[in-house]
């Protein structure tokens, strides 16, 4: 089992649901400063896509709260919260078994 998999079956189980999101706007531009400090020239025209682990339960028409990441650890990670505004595009989906 990889981290990945490790990773997400404690998410899954918490209720969160991965996804990745074109983000935009002044969002991008602040989560390039903070979590991507290499990434050069995001400002508020650029939009990034980003790996994200949605919080259901605290998202709403509104915002979207989500951990960022492909395989952030609960606890170690913290939730942000996005305006709906600056996302582009979201998928995300119900977690199932492959065998």
């Amino acid at each position: 089992m990889n981290t990945f998999e490790r990773n997400s079956i404690h998410l899954n189980g918490a209720g969160y649901k991965f996804g990745m999101g074109m983000i935009s706007g002044a969002t991008a531009a602040t989560l390039s400063a903070k979590y991507w400090p290499i990434t050069r020239g995001a400002g508020d025209e650029s939009t990034m896509v980003v790996p994200l682990w949605v919080n259901p339960d605290k998202t709403n028409d509104t915002q979207v709260t989500a951990i960022l990441g492909s395989e952030p650890k609960i606890g170690e990670n913290e939730e942000v919260t996005i305006p709906v505004s600056d996302i582009n595009n979201l998928v995300y989906v119900e977690p199932q078994m492959v065998k």
